[in-house]
């Protein structure tokens, strides 16, 4: 399936200092998708495997969900176990979703 949109995800020292342990939506993750705009920062849901919430497509906001890249859910995995993982980037593809 073709992504209905892709975002390039830039995770900093500062997400992870700000980040919160076992936090859907005050990951640092999260907080990096924030920085984005690309997800509606109240909507948003992390997931060890998933990120879910609704994304403006231009015209009004809609349920999207994306899959997390290899890199991203072993980032999650260290950051939840205490970990301190280092800054990461990645694409991540955006599908729309039936509401």
């Amino acid at each position: 399936m073709r992504p209905d949109l892709i975002v390039h995800v830039v995770v900093t020292e500062d997400h992870i200092t700000r980040g919160q342990q076992l936090d859907s939506s005050q990951c640092p993750l999260a907080l990096a998708l924030a920085d984005l705009a690309a997800f509606e920062p109240d909507s948003l849901l992390v997931e060890p495997w998933s990120v879910e919430g609704r994304v403006w497509d231009g015209t009004g906001w809609y349920p999207a969900r994306a899959w997390l890249p290899a890199v991203a859910r072993r980032f999650v995995d260290l950051f939840d176990r205490g970990r301190r993982p280092a800054p990461i980037d990645f694409d991540l593809a955006i599908n729309f979703v039936e509401g």
